[in-house]
């Protein structure tokens, strides 16, 4: 089976990574930083008091914050977090998400059944599922 067959043929739930880590949109850019260290990621989605999506936190926007004069301990999730993100919805097949982090170029999307936060794919999930179908790297 050709690598885009394989992609159009499995659903997104198959290779996101679940439980999530996130960030809450009153924690600190402080608290952030801590949290993409620790666990070597890039960015993270923001989450209300209900687990809905919120926006998307990554590095970039925690250094174009500090150019900006923001203090890390004073400075909020929500104050900083890039709005309007994508998401894509359980059941969709891997080969759209694809097309759409393509087009729009992005690395990462939350993964949500009516809003709420189920999983993350990020741009390794998907190449670790190209090189080995149906072996999952943790």
């Amino acid at each position: 089976m050709s690598t885009i067959k394989y992609f159009k043929s499995i659903n997104v739930e198959q290779i996101m990574v679940s439980p999530v880590t996130c960030a809450h949109q009153h924690s600190s850019m402080k608290e952030i930083m801590d949290q993409l260290m620790i666990y070597r990621y890039q960015g993270l989605p923001v989450i209300d008091e209900s687990d809905r999506v919120i926006g998307m936190i990554s590095m970039k926007d925690l250094m174009m914050a500090v150019c900006q004069g923001k203090e890390p301990s004073g400075t909020v999730a929500k104050e900083i977090m890039t709005n309007n993100i994508i998401t894509a919805e359980i059941g969709s097949t891997v080969y759209s998400l694809i097309k759409v982090m393509v087009e729009n170029e992005i690395t990462r999307v939350p993964i949500c059944k009516e809003g709420q936060l189920l999983g993350i794919v990020c741009q390794s999930d998907i190449v670790k599922n190209a090189i080995e179908p149906g072996i999952r790297f943790v």
